[in-house]
């Protein structure tokens, strides 16, 4: 027996519960949605155009490029560095966390870094992890 969920959707302005041909059903869960039951197939078996593909490898090779910049800037300073002082040395002070912070975490799953210990960070005041080579 399968149960079918589906959720009320709501009007923004009103708040109240939409009715009607305003409402469009929102099914919960890939079990019920039957747009969702033919898009089964994973993204490596799904059919995807020359731009998609050239973008990915250039989106691949330009992630494995920081990384390579992540780990000589650690081999570099020669002691264990906090995400902050990695962006710092990179990208300068108005550099973004985002630059480097998950590929940090991509090669600590890699195991080319590890977590070594943890400092307060200065500017946020929170306790951040440091990484060293693995």
């Amino acid at each position: 027996m399968t149960a079918t969920a589906q959720a009320l959707q709501f009007d923004l302005f009103t708040g109240a519960p939409m009715r009607g041909e305003r409402a469009m059903p929102v099914f919960m869960g890939s079990d019920t949605c039957p747009e969702r039951a033919s898009t089964t197939k994973g993204a490596q078996e799904r059919d995807l155009s020359e731009r998609s593909l050239a973008a990915r490898d250039n989106h691949a090779a330009a992630l494995a490029g920081r990384k390579a910049l992540i780990v000589d800037c650690i081999r570099l300073a020669k002691f264990p560095m906090t995400d902050r002082q990695i962006k710092e040395k990179l990208f300068g002070e108005s550099g973004d966390m985002n630059l480097v912070r998950p590929r940090i975490t991509e090669l600590i799953h890699e195991h080319r870094l590890i977590e070594c210990g943890e400092i307060v960070d200065p500017v946020t005041g929170d306790t951040v992890r440091r990484v060293w080579l693995a």
